[in-house]
């Protein structure tokens, strides 16, 4: 029998409209998230980025999701749903040096579990991925997850793509011609 995990991409107080890196409107993607996790996805995972004050990425973007600061905590109607027993947080990005795009980079705090060994252990067959940036962290989870053999899509209404606060970020053609080239589905 199949059985779907919802992976919930950095889905922080800092992507929000007052957030650090967020822009209008970023919270429409929360509530389709939040129905999505409550009734079709077996296991619920958020991913989160705890960065320390010296992280990498800060050289070309805003601090953000900085450990122990609100803008780091996970948006709260999703925070309630991932702090049910059946579902788990993976914690990425918290060396000063690691990117921590996908959220196969990261793990659990304790006891340690990789995002591989807690779809493996929970029987996972189908993924589906939703939450903050589609060209970024989603479309890099995305592609680990199928690249490990996942029946994998990505939940249009559950994520948005990256402000553009640069010329050089990623060209959204890009991102699309690599996932339909993978087999991931925009659903």
């Amino acid at each position: 029998m199949p059985r779907t995990a919802l992976i919930a991409v950095d889905v922080q107080n800092d992507y929000l409209p007052n957030g650090v890196l967020g822009s209008p409107g970023s919270d429409r993607i929360i509530e389709p998230l939040v129905e999505y996790a409550t009734l079709a996805a077996d296991v619920v995972i958020a991913s989160r980025n705890l960065h320390p004050p010296d992280h990498k990425s800060f050289d070309d973007s805003p601090a953000n999701c900085v450990k122990g600061t609100p803008g780091a905590r996970i948006v709260s109607d999703l925070a309630t749903i991932v702090a049910k027993p059946e579902n788990y947080v993976i914690s990425k990005g918290m060396d000063s040096d690691q990117g921590g795009y996908s959220a196969f980079e990261g793990g659990t705090l304790r006891p340690l579990e990789s995002l591989e060994d807690i779809l493996r252990n929970e029987k996972i067959t189908h993924v589906s991925v939703g939450g903050y940036w589609l060209d970024w962290c989603v479309a890099q989870t995305a592609c680990d997850a199928n690249a490990l053999g996942y029946t994998t899509a990505i939940e249009m209404a559950c994520t948005l793509p990256f402000p553009d606060f640069r010329p050089e970020s990623v060209e959204r053609a890009t991102t699309f011609d690599r996932l339909v080239r993978a087999g991931i589905l925009c659903v």
